[in-house]
């Protein structure tokens, strides 16, 4: 049993690696963000979606290889040389970023002047900018909160799986794992399709769409079917994967290189804070009961029509 010391130096230690990640999570929004001017310097503006559907497969492909390997390293090697590892794979990206920075300095020349405002400023003006554009912030909105239902999905579903009776054979974390494999395959195969189908589909429709199925779910829940919430969950990241380039060409090809940076920055901000505190609501919902969590998918598949 841990004492009180024990316990209090370890809350601490998890408090500082949970700073430091969200620190590290906000610097690669920053940066991911700073290189949009450069993309729609060079890639066409009719190959725009395209590029940014690949760029999507890339960054999915990356994460699952990564876990994978993760899993392997860490099944091999002690904790402290993984985290080793970590570390130098980040030095080795900065050594990589230096040696392309003569090719980069040459696109930058052509980019324009940039708001020297300091970056509160900045991310309030680039807020303003988007809100004025009211189809725009629509669709950030709607997408902000489709995103963020995955940070709430996968904790449900992990107390889901404890009282179904489905799939007794395979343990619970492999049910688990499965869930995000369909997530992440759908919505590659999603990114890949991007430019290929549903093209005469607006984006707001998509959404629709797309928000119909976050209520699909939640009845997959209630009916307490485990095959229907990964069909229906595949659907969901499926169509999710379709309209994410699209909505990031729209944005890069709309406005000026100069601001993209910044514009980026706050789009993906906007994205990225969604799925922890998804993840704090509904399962505080599943303390009282399994039940209200369903029930509140439910309600947030309204709050995604309006």
């Amino acid at each position: 049993m841990l004492s009180y010391v024990d316990y209090r130096n370890t809350l601490t230690l998890i408090f500082c690696v949970a700073v430091l990640n969200f620190l590290s999570d906000l610097s690669g929004n920053y940066s991911s963000a700073l290189i949009a001017p450069f993309t729609k310097k060079l890639v066409e503006k009719k190959d725009m979606e395209q590029a940014q559907g690949l760029i999507s497969i890339a960054s999915q492909l990356m994460n699952v290889l990564a876990t994978f390997l993760g899993s392997i390293l860490l099944s091999f090697f002690q904790k402290r040389v993984v985290a080793y590892f970590n570390s130098f794979i980040f030095l080795f990206v900065g050594i990589g970023f230096l040696l392309i920075k003569k090719d980069m300095n040459l696109v930058e020349k052509d980019i324009g002047n940039i708001n020297n405002k300091n970056t509160l400023k900045n991310a309030i003006i680039n807020f303003n900018f988007l809100f004025r554009d009211k189809r725009i912030f629509k669709y950030l909105c709607q997408l902000s909160l489709l995103n963020g239902f995955f940070g709430g999905l996968t904790p449900i579903f992990a107390l889901f799986i404890n009282n179904n009776n489905s799939l007794k054979t395979v343990a619970n974390p492999i049910k688990i794992s499965l869930l995000s494999g369909i997530i992440t395959l759908s919505m590659i195969i999603g990114n890949n399709l991007s430019s290929k189908i549903l093209k005469n589909i607006s984006i707001s429709l998509l959404n629709i769409i797309s928000t119909s199925f976050v209520l699909f779910i939640s009845i997959s829940f209630i009916l307490n079917n485990i095959y229907l919430i990964f069909f229906n969950s595949s659907i969901l990241s499926l169509l999710l994967g379709i309209t994410s380039p699209r909505f990031s060409a729209m944005i890069i090809n709309k406005y000026p290189t100069e601001r993209l940076g910044g514009i980026i920055t706050t789009t993906n901000s906007l994205l990225v804070i969604t799925p922890p505190i998804a993840s704090i609501i509904f399962p505080s919902l599943a303390n009282i009961s399994l039940i209200y969590s369903y029930i509140g998918f439910s309600l947030y598949s309204l709050l995604l029509f309006y």
